[in-house]
C-alpha cells in the first residue's frame, strides 16, 4: 500500500517528506515494520510513505506491502552488495503510482533504523535549501570518503526527477551499476549528475559509520541498526522524549 496523508486536507508546511522501506517478508524486518505502524512510527509518521517487499504481505488490517518480486541479488545479499537494481527497480515502481513526486524530499529508511521525521524536518529546514532546488544529504565521513550511507538516504524531488532522467543514460554506462551497493551507486550517479551534496553528519548515528547509535539520546534523525522489535521500540521511545524536549527549549 501506498498513503498521502497530504491527500486528507489541509497545507502541509514545507518540506513534505514521502518515505519508503524495502523489507524481505520471510525476515525479522516484516515484524518491525508492523510494530512500526502500529506507533505510527518511522516512515508512517511521513507525509507519504510506501513499504516495498518480495511478495505482498500484510502489515495491518487494509495495510498491505507493494510487491517489488526477488530481492535476490548477484551475492546472494540485499542490505551490503550489488543490490542497486533492486532499489532502481523500487524507485521506478513508486514513480508510476506517481504520489512520490508530489512531495519536497524522498527518504529511503532501512526497516531496522529508527528514524524520526520531525528531526529531518528540522535538519532540512536548517540546511535551507530554497524549494526546489536539487540537493541530496551525505550523512556519512568514513576514512577520507563523503557519502550517502544506505540506513537512510535523503534527497530532493529536484534531485531525483534528475535520477530518473539520468540513471540509464549516464550513470549505468560510467559506473558499475551491477556490482555496487545501492546506496554508493546513488551517491556517485548524483554526483556525476550535479546534484548538490549537502553534509550531515549529525543525520545518523550508526555502528557502521560515525558514531554507534549508543543510548539514542543524542539527538539524530536516525539510529542504526535495531533488528528486534523491543530494542528498536526503545530506542524510539527515547528519541522521540529527546525530540520533544529540544523542541520545548
Amino acid at each position: 500500500v501506498e498513503a498521502d496523508l497530504a491527500d486528507e486536507g489541509g497545507q502541509v508546511p514545507y518540506p513534505t517528506l514521502f518515505c519508503f522501506s524495502i523489507i524481505r517478508t520471510s525476515t525479522y524486518e516484516l515484524n518491525l515494520v508492523k510494530a512500526q505502524y502500529n506507533l505510527r512510527a518511522s516512515i508512517f509518521g511521513c507525509e507519504g510513505w510506501a513499504v516495498i517487499s518480495d511478495k505482498v504481505a500484510q502489515i495491518a488490517p487494509n495495510v498491505r506491502t507493494i510487491a517489488l518480486g526477488s530481492l535476490r541479488t548477484s551475492a546472494g545479499l540485499r542490505t551490503h552488495f550489488a543490490n542497486t537494481d533492486i532499489f532502481s527497480r523500487a524507485f521506478d515502481v513508486l514513480k508510476k503510482r506517481g504520489t512520490m513526486l508530489q512531495h519536497d524530499f524522498i527518504v529511503k529508511v532501512d526497516p531496522d533504523a529508527v528514524f524520526v521525521p520531525v528531526v529531518l524536518k528540522d535538519e532540512i529546514r536548517q540546511h535551507s535549501p530554497k524549494p526546489g532546488s536539487s540537493v541530496y544529504f551525505q550523512n556519512c565521513r568514513f576514512q577520507d570518503r563523503l557519502w550517502m550511507f544506505g540506513a537512510v538516504e535523503v534527497l530532493s524531488k529536484s534531485a531525483l526527477k534528475m535520477y530518473f532522467a539520468g540513471r540509464d543514460a549516464t550513470c549505468k554506462r560510467q559506473l558499475d551499476y551491477y556490482n555496487m551497493g545501492e546506496d554508493t551507486f546513488l551517491s556517485r550517479c548524483l554526483d556525476n549528475l550535479g546534484v548538490t551534496a549537502l553534509q550531515d553528519f549529525d543525520l545518523l548515528a550508526d555502528g557502521y559509520c560515525n558514531e554507534a547509535p549508543g543510548t539514542c539520546t543524542t539527538g539524530q534523525a536516525a539510529y542504526h541498526p535495531f533488528k528486534d522489535v523491543g530494542s528498536w521500540i526503545s530506542c524510539y521511545r527515547t528519541a522521540m522524549s529527546k525530540s520533544a524536549a529540544v523542541g520545548k527549549q
